[in-house]
């Protein structure tokens, strides 16, 4: 089974948004790796955006050294150990720096084999699948979803606590998910600034639309900013050939 079987189209987009001075989201693509990448990083003293960038070097450092010619078992097993790496490294430079004290981030990638996409997640950045309807493939690691407030915007939790994030612990346990492909698949890795301000409808809506993934992603930010901007807005789109 292979890493680089597959034609993929893709498109990433990020927005500061209204509200927020800096970018704590980073997104990322290794083409012939076939693998992608969002992380959301929170902190004082711009140590989100710093906790993010750190995640997302680390993981496409380890994908880099993904052998071509490798099965699905063996790329669950490198995602979780590549992701305990990035959590170790976060960690740590989090205890070395005064200014990165409490940083962490959320971070969710997939590889794409020849049959089937393998990801990996932490946190409550979310990966969609569009297919006739759209889906979410990933779980909050949230407050607000252990409670069941996700649909209530009107209640505190609305303002999210997150319960599993790269950094903020000595260990981390990811979620790692395999789901099998067909062709006209589109995926999409985005942060919260997104779903936080966009109804899934509204999503489905541009997804299904005969737009370029470079469209898709423009209206979806749109719709975020239209609906208040208040948080940084990453969205990363990929459509199986």
């Amino acid at each position: 089974m292979t890493t680089v079987s597959l034609k993929l189209e893709y498109f990433g987009i990020s927005d500061v948004g209204l509200v927020r001075t800096n970018n704590e989201d980073i997104w990322s693509v290794i083409p012939g790796k076939q693998f992608f990448i969002l992380a959301d990083g929170m902190g004082g003293h711009k140590a989100g955006e710093i906790a993010a960038s750190f995640a997302v070097e680390s993981m496409c450092t380890a994908i880099e050294s993904l052998p071509d010619q490798t099965n699905v078992e063996e790329v669950c097993q490198f995602l979780r150990a590549a992701i305990g790496k990035a959590n170790s490294l976060v960690f740590e430079e989090a205890h070395r720096h005064l200014d990165y004290a409490g940083m962490g981030t959320t971070l969710s990638c997939f590889v794409v084999l020849e049959k089937y996409l393998v990801y990996g997640h932490v946190g409550d950045s979310r990966l969609y699948r569009f297919r006739k309807k759209l889906v979410q493939l990933t779980e909050d690691h949230s407050l607000r979803q252990a409670v069941g407030y996700r649909e209530d915007p009107t209640h505190p939790l609305m303002r999210n606590v997150i319960t599993r994030a790269i950094g903020t612990q000595a260990l981390v346990l990811p979620d790692i998910g395999v789901i099998p492909l067909q062709s006209k698949d589109l995926y999409m890795l985005c942060s919260d600034g997104l779903t936080d301000y966009v109804d899934p409808s509204k999503i489905s809506s541009v997804l299904s639309s005969s737009f370029s993934l470079e469209e898709m992603g423009k209206s979806l930010v749109k719709l975020a900013l239209e609906k208040g901007g208040n948080d940084n807005i990453t969205l990363l789109l990929v459509r199986i050939a």
